[in-house]
């Protein structure tokens, strides 16, 4: 995989979580990072760790368990702000609203060897709180990066679009590459995916770096980014 290109001249560091392949990003700056869904990962920490980082800056982009599990593991280790949508911070209080009551199970057809991985990786008890919240829209800065957070909700009520620099974008789950977006799942509306969340894909300059929530980084022309829009 090619690496992801810089946000103002800072690298990328992509990390996934197990089995279901969910994506974390960090963003280093001195003793800052920007971390956007994290999940639980241990070489993560290592690496917040080895660069002397105090400070997170964390923002989700939506409030499933896979892109929320490593929050509470951060804050074991540094000073952390989570910023998210309101109702995302109402739901990832509550681990049946944010998946974790269901998510073990959802390996049960996997085998055996999968569901013991499971198990003793992902705590169906899980919860977390958030430090700021939004509705509609947020603007940040950040070591100079200027952050524009947009509320869309579509695959999953608390979802939303973190936009970097102008240049990338973090889409959560309302945007897979060669996959059409999960909407069926609890809390998903297929009315407002299609009426204001594929509009604003579409809107994004050709050049943009898109940032999944699963899967590669691409540009939003690429084919595979683009099939993946109804």
């Amino acid at each position: 995989m090619q690496p992801i290109p810089p946000i103002g001249g800072h690298a990328v560091h992509r990390f996934e979580l197990p089995l279901i392949h969910s994506n974390m990003y960090v963003v280093l700056c001195g003793s800052d990072a920007l971390v956007v869904d994290p999940c639980l990962s241990e070489d993560a920490v290592a690496l917040l760790q080895r660069s002397g980082v105090t400070r997170c800056t964390i923002l989700l982009t939506h409030e499933h368990y896979d892109h929320i599990s490593g929050i509470n593991q951060l804050r074991d280790h540094i000073s952390c702000t989570v910023i998210c949508t309101e109702v995302c911070a109402q739901r990832i209080a509550n681990p049946r609203r944010s998946h974790a009551a269901v998510f073990p199970a959802m390996f049960f057809s996997q085998g055996p060897e999968v569901v013991r991985q499971a198990a003793a990786l992902f705590d169906a008890h899980y919860t977390c709180t958030a430090d700021e919240t939004y509705t509609g829209t947020m603007d940040l800065q950040w070591h100079g990066i200027p952050l524009h957070l947009v509320e869309l909700s579509g695959h999953s009520p608390g979802s939303a679009a973190i936009e970097a620099a102008g240049t990338h974008v973090f889409t959560g789950d309302n945007l897979i590459p060669g996959t059409e977006t999960l909407i069926r799942l609890p809390g998903g509306d297929k009315t407002v995916y299609l009426e204001r969340v594929v509009p604003y894909l579409r809107r994004l300059a050709p050049s943009t770096v898109v940032l999944p929530g699963h899967g590669a980084w691409g540009y939003r022309d690429d084919p595979e980014m683009a099939a993946a829009l109804p």
